[in-house]
């Protein structure tokens, strides 16, 4: 078997080349198939991002906007389309090829590459076919054969597939590059205000701002080409006092922008482009590059943003919440472990890992990612076991009260609570 890796897989989302360019943010090995679907390798990438967590909050966040419908997080490409059983499936490591050898055999046809040809996709399906009437149930009953007897009972197609299963074939991943123009189009026929048209443009320029963030760009201009019910064509172009990727600060200026524009029949359409970009290369701070004069200078640019646009903006911190989503702030400038930058504060001090103070009850064990927003699911299946429960002080805003549970069933194990009234949420896997 191959080395293992961390690969992430992503089913067809809306315009798949886009999304293949917004995840350059991610890592620049990339594999696109002609199907939409991708094959990330973040293996060498992870540190970087804050690790696998980090990962997967930056895809989430690539997801709004692209419309995602299936993810995967293996060991090995090859493995990653049959295990997507579920829209959301994170792997542990070391542990997808005993995932993939508890899935039933009629999952086996999906092993190796994104693409098969339709003629090796059909016999595929006739194996597992004949593989059924033999007593095959399982991957694993199959994996579990000796490959002179696939040869003899298989043929060829039974070797191929006995292989992947193994890991004794390797998917490769190009480098995926595109330069194709950053443009999108709105159709407009129904916008009766500027409002309106603004709620529009916002979720292309969310995604034009993902693949200019996957190309390490910013925006210099913006082009809307105008198409009226009477035939006439316009353009009108913004030039950006500063080059930018921030699709909030985009859609600030593009609302004045168009605030000052008139036409005179309705809107049919508009297309948005980028036709002048500059690299995303931080500027040198000072001569000799020190740590104190980065420090002084991010300071000034955080305190103008946050002065022109009400945002917070700084470093994460732990804060005192029993509330998991709610168990940090963005501070500015960065604490050290004593929870202020000069080491003269105790606050965080006493505090365990997850920013409550330590003579609190210890937690129960949490998973490593939890979503930003806990998802509604219907009830689950499986193996529950309760773990903890979480209710704030009468006197805060917004009482909660929640029952964790962990749910464990033949392919991940999840951290789901319910409500007093009844409603469950999924909130993180393990």
């Amino acid at each position: 078997m191959g080395a293992l890796k961390r690969i992430l897989y992503i089913q067809e989302g809306s315009q798949p080349l886009g999304l293949a360019e917004a995840c350059l943010s991610l890592t620049p090995k990339i594999s696109y198939s002609p199907t939409g679907e991708l094959l990330l390798d973040v293996e060498g990438t992870q540190k970087l991002l804050g690790g696998e967590k980090g990962v997967l909050s930056r895809l989430e966040n690539i997801a709004e906007h692209f419309q995602i419908e299936k993810t995967v997080v293996t060991d090995r490409p090859e493995w990653a389309k049959p295990l997507g059983i579920e829209p959301y499936v994170v792997v542990p490591p070391g542990q997808s090829q005993t995932r993939l050898f508890s899935l039933k055999i009629e999952r086996i046809p999906l092993l190796g590459e994104l693409v098969i040809e339709e003629d090796e996709w059909k016999e595929r399906h006739r194996l597992v076919a004949f593989m059924r009437r033999v007593g095959l149930g399982h991957i694993h009953d199959f994996a579990k054969l000796p490959p002179l007897a696939i040869n003899r009972r298989f043929g060829k197609m039974g070797i191929l597939l006995h292989q992947w299963s193994w890991g004794r074939r390797e998917l490769p991943i190009p480098i995926f590059s595109l330069e194709e123009p950053l443009t999108d189009t709105l159709d407009a026929s129904d916008t009766i205000s500027i409002d309106a048209l603004i709620l529009g443009l916002t979720p292309i320029l969310y995604r034009l701002c993902s693949r200019l963030e996957g190309r390490r760009l910013h925006a210099v201009k913006l082009t809307l080409d105008f198409r009226l019910d009477n035939g006439q064509r316009f353009s009108e172009t913004l030039k950006l006092s500063d080059p930018t990727h921030d699709p909030q600060v985009l859609i600030r200026l593009l609302d004045e922008f168009l605030r000052r524009l008139t036409w005179d029949a309705p809107l049919i359409s508009v297309a948005l482009s980028i036709p002048e970009t500059a690299h995303a290369v931080a500027a040198q701070l000072s001569l000799f590059d020190t740590l104190e004069n980065k420090a002084h200078d991010i300071g000034r640019f955080l305190n103008r943003m946050k002065a022109k646009f009400a945002a917070p903006l700084g470093t994460p911190v732990l804060t005192e919440s029993y509330v998991p989503e709610k168990g940090w702030r963005l501070a500015w400038p960065p604490e050290n472990s004593h929870g202020s930058p000069n080491g003269n504060s105790h606050i965080n001090s006493h505090r365990n890992s997850y920013g409550a103070p330590e003579n609190a009850a210890p937690f129960a064990d949490r998973p490593y990612f939890i979503f930003s927003a806990p998802r509604p699911i219907p009830p689950p299946q499986g193996r529950i076991t309760p773990c903890e429960k979480i209710e704030t002080q009468w006197w805060d805003v917004g009482l909660i009260q929640r029952a964790y549970y962990i749910v464990e069933t033949s392919r991940e194990k999840r951290w789901v609570y319910i409500t007093p009234q009844g409603q469950w949420f999924w909130h993180g896997i393990f």
